[in-house]
């Protein structure tokens, strides 16, 4: 009973893996490899760059939420309380 659907998960896969091999060769698999020499190199150190860029601009966007919200948190503890 088994047989007929593990031989119709193979095909499945089968099918599904030369379809994606295919698909990937007609894509030609990323820009950079199908661009000239010159434009592919730039792209690739720009390509670097944002991705060098990206998580140090959320690190530092967190560390000066994190600074700010210290000094004000500073700030109300030094202001004596209205209410008795």
């Amino acid at each position: 009973m088994k047989r007929p659907r593990l031989r119709r998960a193979l095909g499945v896969t089968a099918t599904t893996a030369l379809g994606l091999g295919w698909w990937s060769a007609l894509a030609l698999a990323c820009p950079l490899c199908s661009a000239d020499k010159g434009d592919s190199l730039r792209s690739y150190y720009g390509a670097t760059l944002l991705l060098s860029a990206v998580p140090l601009a959320i690190f530092g966007s967190i560390a000066l939420w994190l600074r700010r919200a210290a000094r004000r948190a500073a700030g109300h503890a030094k202001r004596p309380s209205a209410v008795l």
